[in-house]
């Protein structure tokens, strides 16, 4: 029995040792970092280099029922949102997505049962 079991054992080994490596997926998506990458358009044509600025983050303004990346899009999609910069020391520190106000969603205060 104790022969079967290691008999079993080795070929498993040897098995995952011999076996060729796994492919990866092939994204065809954007690199997770494009810092110093040269970016395209959606035509491929090439736009120029892209650097990550230090420092600078990027927030969105939400009510807070929806992703932030979510609200990030619907704000980058839509031609009527805000943007504002966040400045200290007349440093731009940060990126402020407001969404259009008349489409943002209306923040709900109270609701009774009578109300439903």
């Amino acid at each position: 029995m104790q022969k079967m079991g290691a008999s079993y054992v080795a070929k498993r080994l040897a098995d995952h040792l011999m076996a060729p490596p796994a492919k990866r997926a092939e994204s065809s998506e954007s690199p997770a970092d494009p810092d110093g990458e040269v970016f395209h358009d959606d035509e491929g044509q090439a736009l120029g280099t892209a650097f990550r600025v230090p420092g600078v983050a990027v927030y969105v303004v939400s009510d807070g029922y929806d992703s932030p990346q979510d609200e990030l899009e619907r704000c980058l999609a839509e031609p009527e949102s805000r943007l504002f910069f966040h400045t200290e020391n007349g440093r731009i520190t940060g990126l402020v997505y407001v969404p259009d106000p008349s489409r943002a969603p209306q923040r709900v205060e109270a609701v009774r049962a009578d109300d439903v």
